[in-house]
């Protein structure tokens, strides 16, 4: 009798064991492409799309934004393989807390590629605290560069340097800091993924009439382009990210690719395009791996019609299930046999 529950066990075991493996060696198989099988987007109002026509805060899916441009061409949907999750006005700080948030975690570990910008806000919030300081006005009362152009005197242009000069280095100290906490907290969400950062590019280079808002502003976002650069090595030498430089393909074009002319520092439409090119080239050029399932093998030459395979498979479950079944029940009256 012993011997029967033995064997009773070892049949259960094996079909439980060696069959599903069959199926699943059989339903997947390992794909590699040089395009991403997932894609997160984080960070700013760049990567969010703000400014462009059909823009909304939340989601960000319906605007020409370089993320979702690259989301169409990798054929990913928003419902389930692509998720912008940047958010306009963010800085690294609030970066890190999205990071640390659960609700993101599991998007984040899923994806073979997160790509983000950030850190212009880190900067620009400084730097229109400055301009309001110096003017004694918000933002929002200075509509365009000649408004701007029309409140300087040399008082409030001693102002802006002395305040920027201050406040700078403190928040470029704190950027540098996030960054390599933004790094740390990623891979260890996701070890394997991909990570693209963007550099920033210069919104104000083509303010010839103030120069010092021009030469300050350079030395300002090379300075923070530096931190990224320097942060895409660990010190052990390895490549933390990816460094996409959209600041040197923006140089010399920030008329032509962003809405600065209106006082706003964010892509336009053609902006956005030169990104999502600029990415492209970089991503091309990677591998990424994947297991799906493997319809072909449903419906090769033997002429199994797909259905039919599911119809199998749901199938030999069930006897599975049935088998082990029949097992317990044949142990359990063994031992009130016994009892009698």
């Amino acid at each position: 009798m012993k011997r029967f529950i033995s064997a009773l066990f070892c049949i259960a075991f094996l079909i439980l064991t060696v069959v599903p493996q069959s199926f699943a060696a059989s339903d997947l198989v390992e794909v590699s492409q040089n395009k991403p099988f997932y894609m997160t987007v984080l960070g700013d109002s760049i990567a969010a799309g703000y400014g462009l026509e059909g823009y909304e805060k939340d989601p960000c899916y319906t605007c020409k934004s370089y993320g979702n441009i690259l989301a169409e061409k990798y054929e990913l949907s928003s419902d389930n393989t692509y998720h912008n999750y940047a958010v306009s006005g963010a800085t690294s700080s609030d970066l890190i807390k999205l990071i640390e948030d659960k609700k993101y975690q599991p998007y984040i570990k899923n994806s073979d590629l997160i790509i983000i910008s950030i850190g212009g806000n880190d900067m620009l919030h400084v730097f229109y605290n400055a301009i309001s300081e110096a003017f004694g006005a918000s933002l929002e009362d200075i509509k365009s560069v000649e408004d701007l152009k029309s409140e300087i005197n040399l008082m409030t242009l001693k102002t802006l340097s002395d305040s920027l000069t201050k406040n700078m280095p403190i928040a470029l100290e704190q950027f540098d800091s996030n960054m390599d906490t933004i790094l740390s907290k990623l891979k260890a969400l996701n070890p394997n993924g991909l990570v693209i950062v963007q550099t920033i590019y210069n919104p104000f280079e083509s303010f010839e009439e103030i120069e010092l808002l021009q030469s300050l502003s350079k030395d300002t976002i090379s300075d923070f382009n530096k931190v990224i650069i320097d942060n895409a090595t660990n010190d052990k030498g390895e490549k933390a990210y990816i460094v996409s430089d959209v600041a040197k393909s923006f140089d010399g074009k920030a008329k032509e690719l962003t809405n600065i002319n209106g006082f706003d520092i964010h892509p336009n439409a053609k902006g956005h395009e030169e990104i999502a090119r600029l990415l492209d080239e970089e991503i091309s050029t990677h591998t990424f791996t994947s297991w799906i399932i493997d319809t072909s093998a449903d419906n090769d030459s033997s002429g199994v019609d797909p259905e039919k395979a599911r119809w199998r498979n749901v199938m030999a479950g069930f006897f599975i299930m049935l088998l082990v079944a029949v097992a317990m029940i044949g142990i359990v009256f063994i031992k009130k046999m016994k009892e009698l």
